[in-house]
């Protein structure tokens, strides 16, 4: 269509007497609509041509006016402007349920509702990605064109209802701001001339003042103590993110400084929109208000959006928690080199137990859960130990760093994702992984060697028959088993229980549970006030990782078990535990095993290994790079940096570094 024929079909749809008012409107959008919403420049000629035709025919830019005033008129616009885009007083679950409800039955409207009038509108789920692209310059120019068509803009009725809403929200924002979990990390709020409070009291004025013609000067003054407040409103938002790593957050919190946020964001596109003083500027406020509330309407029931927006808080402030235990995981020289080894020693004996422990609850008369439990509590209270007595457990590791990698990647410049810190990093994380692989299986194997065969020798019985000791090393095998598959579910595992770790330090930190724990006057009495502050503090510090050894257990323990009960094959497979397993086959194999079956096992070890720290470090860095607000590019990116720098030098991912002694 040529801009001729555009024109005709503009003419004709406004001298068409037998379409009402709101079916001119969708029709006048659908001419500038194109067929295609990345197509914005479709969209752009047409509007341009729209404006043209205005801006040449006063008595058609009256029409048109006349129409879109009169449709505005007939409906209600408080509830679009305070509500739209405004996370909702539920709760996160709530929303979630009510979103997915709304995904089969939609949402019913009242007749005179403006949210009703933009669905009808703007009817397709992409109508803002072109709306967006058309120029302010044309959008002033088309509402100067309306301006000038003698139809008064006041005719809209939406200069009153803006007015009320910025009431209703200045009302509502200081209602939020005086939450408790808000305002405790808020101490200007106890000043009587708090931004809020003198937000609220200037819009009355302002409202006031604005049905007064003769209050010019007023209207000036309060606008522009109104922009001072709303300054200090921000300010006092960005004082709550930049200070979030002091105190944890919840989901109920995320919910509250989201909403809080988003109204006082909606407050200023409003405002913008009654500026008296700078007429460009209101039109430049009524283009970004109407793509803005397009927007946020179509994205009303998206699920992906609402997790997206509610979760990235929360898992930042897990990983920032994570990423401080990640710290210690570091493997920088040649002293840290072997203090690790050391640790993974420890844990590897710790692990061999675990082994012959976990072989003795299966030969009890229990029932599969019964056994479930048994195994649960076997992993978890040796993780427990492990922990407790300063062990490495290899693999685990990966969840824990893979937070303090993405807080160097976020930090560093967008030209340059992969900074010399954030190599050097890696690669001590890497060694880290190396050595406590090394150390572990080390440990376990030959630990659990000899344990069993201590047991053979002292019980005059096998720990395990022929037939076992074959069924443990199959289990190993990559060609024989889906040990792989089992290795990359135990990954999962692994990672979650990172993410349990932040989450219940982030818990303890947002609910004072230190000082809770220090005021409690029952536990001061029984153990005095020395000893219960150095309580307090050892489970401030250790709880979050204690709980996440206790979900490790209980998910390795179970996931057999519950294969069992559901009819899938879920089992776990970790590098200690299938290296302690082979210790135990070892030691009552009949005869010497073959020097096929050996290499078999050992590739099936190594396998596992692997699988475990791919899949568990892979997953956590791919959560730690969202909770930063990193873009999925980065991620593959990442890969590719580190693929080459491995080749380059793969000696720095194995060994330590060598200091050089300084000359006396």
């Amino acid at each position: 269509m040529d801009k001729d024929a555009f024109e005709g079909e503009l003419r004709l749809l406004m001298d068409d007497g037998g379409r009402s008012p709101k079916q001119v409107l969708v029709d006048l959008v659908g001419l500038v609509r194109p067929s295609v919403a990345s197509d914005t420049g479709y969209a752009q000629e047409r509007f341009g041509w729209l404006v043209e035709l205005l801006e040449h025919d006063v008595q058609l830019a009256g029409r048109v006016a006349d129409n879109l005033f009169g449709v505005l008129r007939s409906h209600s616009f408080e509830k679009l402007f305070t509500e739209s885009g405004i996370v909702s007083t539920r709760s996160f679950w709530s929303d979630l349920v009510a979103k997915l409800n709304r995904k089969f039955l939609p949402e019913y409207y009242p007749d005179n509702d403006a949210r009703l009038l933009l669905h009808e509108v703007f009817h397709r789920r992409t109508d803002y990605l072109w709306l967006s692209m058309l120029s302010y310059a044309s959008w002033h120019r088309f509402v100067e064109a309306l301006r000038k068509s003698g139809v008064p803009l006041e005719l809209s009725g939406l200069e009153g209802a803006i007015a009320d809403s910025l009431i209703v929200l200045a009302q509502r924002i200081t209602a939020i701001a005086y939450e408790p979990e808000i305002d405790s990390k808020l101490p200007e709020l106890e000043n009587i001339n708090s931004p809020f409070l003198e937000l609220a009291r200037a819009t009355n004025k302002l409202v006031k003042a604005r049905s007064n013609p003769a209050s010019t000067h007023e209207v000036i003054r309060f606008e522009e103590a109104i922009l001072g407040h709303l300054d200090r409103c921000r300010k006092l938002i960005d004082h709550i993110y930049e200070n979030k790593d002091r105190y944890g957050v919840s989901m109920h919190f995320i919910y509250l400084i989201k909403r809080f946020e988003q109204q006082v964001e909606r407050y200023a596109m409003l405002f913008i929109t009654i500026w008296s003083s700078d007429r460009k500027r209101v039109d430049d406020g009524i283009s970004n208000l109407m793509v803005h509330l397009v927007k946020v309407e179509k994205q009303r029931n998206s699920i992906r959006k609402h997790l997206h927006t509610n979760t990235r808080l929360l898992l930042y402030k897990i990983a920032v928690n994570t990423s401080k235990t990640g710290e210690h995981y570091k493997v920088a020289n040649l002293k840290e080199y072997a203090q690790m080894f050391r640790g993974a020693l420890g844990g590897g004996l710790v692990v061999g137990i675990l082994a012959c422990l976990k072989l003795g609850v299966s030969y009890l008369p229990l029932s599969p859960l019964g056994t479930a439990v048994g195994y649960s509590l076997n992993y978890a209270m040796g993780f427990v130990a492990i922990y407790m007595l300063h062990f490495t457990l290899a693999t685990k590791q990966p969840a824990m760093t893979a937070s303090t990698i993405a807080k160097t990647l976020a930090n560093g410049s967008t030209d340059q994702l992969v900074t010399p810190d954030t190599l050097l990093l890696i690669r001590q994380i890497a060694r880290s992984q190396f050595v406590s692989l090394l150390g572990n299986v080390m440990a376990s194997l030959p630990f659990a060697w000899l344990l069993a065969a201590s047991l053979t020798y002292i019980g005059g019985g096998h720990v395990v028959d022929a037939g076992k000791s074959v069924a443990l090393m199959s289990d190993i095998s990559p060609w024989t088993s889906l040990s792989l598959f089992y290795a990359a579910i135990a990954g999962v595992y692994l990672m979650l229980s990172g993410l349990i770790a932040g989450y219940y330090d982030n818990l303890i930190l947002h609910n004072s549970f230190c000082l809770r724990v220090k005021s409690h006057r029952g536990l001061r009495r029984l153990l005095g006030e020395r000893r219960l502050s150095r309580l307090a503090q050892y489970l401030s510090n250790n709880m979050g990782n204690i709980a996440g050894n206790v979900a490790l257990g209980l998910f390795l323990g179970s996931t057999s078990t519950l294969g069992h009960f559901i009819g899938l094959p879920l089992d776990i497979r970790h590098v200690t535990c299938s290296a302690a397993n082979f210790g135990i086959a070892l030691a009552d194999y009949p005869g010497l095993p073959s020097l096929a079956m050996v290499v078999e096992v050992a590739v099936g070890v190594f396998g596992i290994g692997l699988m475990n720290v791919v899949v568990s470090f892979g997953l956590s860095i791919a959560i730690a790079l969202y909770s930063h607000g990193a873009n999925p590019s980065d991620y593959l990116r990442l890969v590719r940096v580190l693929v080459l720098d491995f080749v380059r030098a793969p000696h720095q991912y194995i060994l330590p570094l060598r200091i050089p002694r300084r000359r006396r």
